[in-house]
């Protein structure tokens, strides 16, 4: 990605079917049994042009890392909403442990690691860094907000087209 050689496949999708079964599959996960789940769609229908591949990765990372940095009854909502008709906003917002300003300016820094996790060893720190990658390819932005006990939340902006049901 950093050279600008990542195969892109794009196809038309629906984004509230394809993040809802994301959501199912965290779900599903017993080791996830801990955490709760709110998906939020959007009330009606979001069609966009995306790698499948790649925007599932993109949707993997940002709910693992809810799930991994906090503590266990811990509630993670995704939700889905137009801001114009070819706007839509994805929030991934959890009630943990969230994060200070320090590890907030550099989280979507290569190789950072942030410092709210029991189990050092995990992790390459790319995660967030390709993340955003992801997000720019689909010309998208991404933003995080966080603070210390009060949780975290990430908004991704893509182009999409959205009609009212």
């Amino acid at each position: 990605m950093k050279n600008q050689a990542l195969p892109i496949a794009k196809e038309q999708a629906d984004i509230n079917e394809f993040i809802r079964r994301t959501v199912i599959h965290f779900i599903n996960d017993p080791a996830n049994s801990d955490k709760e789940f709110i998906f939020n769609p959007y009330n009606g229908s979001a069609a966009a042009s995306i790698d499948p591949k790649w925007f599932q990765r993109m949707m993997d990372n940002l709910i693992a890392n809810a799930i991994k940095y906090d503590p266990a009854g811990m509630r993670i909502t995704v939700s889905i909403s137009p801001i114009e008709k070819q706007l839509m906003i994805i929030t991934i917002a959890d009630d943990g442990k969230g994060m200070g300003n320090e590890t907030l300016s550099k989280l979507f820094q290569r190789y950072y690691r942030g410092t709210n996790t029991n189990n050092s060893g995990s992790g390459t720190g790319l995660g967030m860094a390709i993340t955003k990658q992801l997000v720019q390819l689909n010309k998208g932005s991404i933003n995080v907000k966080s603070k210390p006990n009060r949780g975290t939340t990430v908004r991704i902006i893509l182009r999409i087209n959205m009609n009212e049901n």
